[in-house]
């Protein structure tokens, strides 16, 4: 494919690149584990197909438009996405949980060109102003190559947003190339790799580590249907997967369904989207005999932050040190000033200067820049090797009395007692202002269950008195998001 404008896109010249010198390497393998059916498309299938998408986006759409993008992990994703790209569209991804109201609020934030979602699904926005196509039908045929990149195509993810409607990042393609090569260096990813791809890709994490790097390697990816009913371990022997990108509730789910003998061909698993226990850690190490390692990054930075198993030597509380271009300082919470960071071993508030970062959020003000930092809202702690150790969230901080409570340290400590497999520390109002601290708590199935005097026995060892929970709460498990964090509402908790 030959590009037109003096914007390049290096990750869509790699995949042209594969689809010549690999033609006949899986770029993805799509498993359905109720009907038994595996989809093999090559590198060489996915530029032909990406480039009818291209051709027939072309002459719907003007270049400069944006994509609103809801089908499952699997080929249509990978095709219609590229293709988009490719017709000079912006692509936003966006969740098959995702309801009407949501998808017409998101339409009109971006001006959405066109919306494509999967024949099946009931994911209709019935606007006139937003024509909406099939991806099935956009995904079959074989047009001609398209004539070039028109336009600065890119990137929109929406961001977890806790009050109102989330907003919206803009991924300049430079950012993703960036990103792409970034991760490959860290991963050591190349075309011999095949790549698990349970995280939903409409997802920051998911897009970057399961389409953006292995595509940018010429890796395979391994993607599946109906995965609820089917051991993640067996799925990891069956189809050989190298690497893992999973989060900690895959993790214990692994390691609660492990047979008694298993072998496996992982040679990297790694965490992100939420805090990894120690314990879970540890567990994982026994039983697979590899270390899991851990990521940093968010929506609007990407993945900044890389904790290697096999090479760092970093404790396992670290999310570890910055990936290639990225700078990181530890800033004052209440006075953040990139000119003014605080010390090695302070906690303060972690912000993050990257080539992979964002460009703008459509629509909104970036109020969360300071001299080209982005405020994350994570606090954290920087050693004089540059790791980085995350200890908490700065809206999750809860005023007691006047005193700031983190309930990640809370958590940790309840965590250290044994039959507690679960706990989230959140706020309780008593009346006007008061507050106490209330914690959840999951209990192991099996074994007595934990008095509640004696949780508060272990904490006085460990904690101030104003950081012990005053109510506690038994439940059989905690609301999670499909990345498996903990929801800490008040309404999902």
């Amino acid at each position: 494919m030959s590009l037109v404008t003096s914007d390049r896109m290096l990750w869509l010249e790699g995949i042209a690149a594969h689809a010549r010198t690999i033609p006949d390497k899986a770029a993805l393998r799509y498993i359905c584990h109720e009907s038994g059916i595996e989809e093999v498309m090559t590198y060489a299938s996915l530029q032909r197909r990406s480039d009818h998408v291209a051709s027939v986006l072309q002459d719907k759409f003007p270049s400069g438009g944006s994509m609103l993008l809801c089908v499952r992990n699997g080929p249509e994703f990978l095709v219609a996405l590229i293709g988009a790209f490719k017709a000079g569209l912006s692509v936003l991804p966006v969740s098959l949980s995702s309801t009407v109201h949501e998808l017409r609020e998101i339409a009109r934030v971006v001006e959405a060109s066109v919306f494509v979602r999967s024949e099946s699904s009931s994911h209709r926005i019935d606007d006139p102003s937003v024509p909406e196509m099939d991806s099935d039908v956009l995904c079959s045929g074989h047009r001609g190559n398209v004539d070039g990149l028109h336009g600065s195509p890119g990137l929109m993810l929406r961001t977890s947003g806790t009050t109102g409607m989330p907003k919206v990042v803009f991924r300049d393609m430079k950012s993703l190339d960036n990103v792409s090569e970034n991760i490959c260096r860290a991963l050591n990813l190349t075309s011999e790799d095949s790549v698990l791809a349970l995280v939903p890709m409409c997802h920051s994490y998911g897009i970057e580590h399961c389409v953006l790097a292995p595509l940018f390697a010429g890796s395979e990816i391994v993607s599946v249907e109906g995965i609820d009913s089917f051991p993640i371990h067996a799925l990891i022997r069956d189809s050989e997967v190298t690497v893992f990108p999973g989060f900690p509730f895959a993790y214990e789910r692994m390691i609660e369904e492990l047979p008694d003998s298993f072998s496996h061909s992982l040679r990297m698993a790694y965490s992100a989207g939420s805090q990894l226990p120690g314990t879970v850690s540890s567990r994982f190490t026994q039983q697979f005999g590899i270390k899991l390692g851990q990521l940093y990054g968010s929506t609007e930075v990407g993945s900044v932050l890389f904790n290697d198993p096999n090479t760092s030597g970093l404790s396992a509380r670290s999310v570890g040190v910055p990936l290639a271009d990225v700078r990181v300082l530890i800033l004052d919470p209440e006075n953040p000033d990139p000119a003014c960071p605080l010390l090695s071993g302070t906690e303060g508030q972690v912000a993050v200067a990257s080539s992979t970062m964002l460009s703008h959020y459509v629509g909104q003000d970036m109020d969360d820049m300071i001299d080209g930092y982005f405020l994350t809202g994570d606090l954290g702690v920087l050693d004089d090797s540059g790791a980085v150790e995350i200890t908490g969230r700065i809206k999750h901080q809860i005023d007691i009395a006047g005193a700031k409570v983190n309930p990640l340290e809370v958590e940790a400590a309840v965590l250290e007692i044994s039959g507690i497999r679960e706990c989230v520390v959140m706020p309780c109002i008593v009346r006007g202002t008061l507050m106490r601290l209330r914690a959840v708590l999951v209990v192991d199935e099996c074994g007595p269950r934990p008095e509640v005097s004696d949780i508060k026995d272990h904490l006085r060892s460990r904690l101030s008195a104003y950081k012990i929970p005053r109510l506690y709460e038994f439940r059989s498990e905690l609301p999670r998001t499909p990345l498996g964090k903990i929801m800490r509402s008040e309404e999902g908790a």
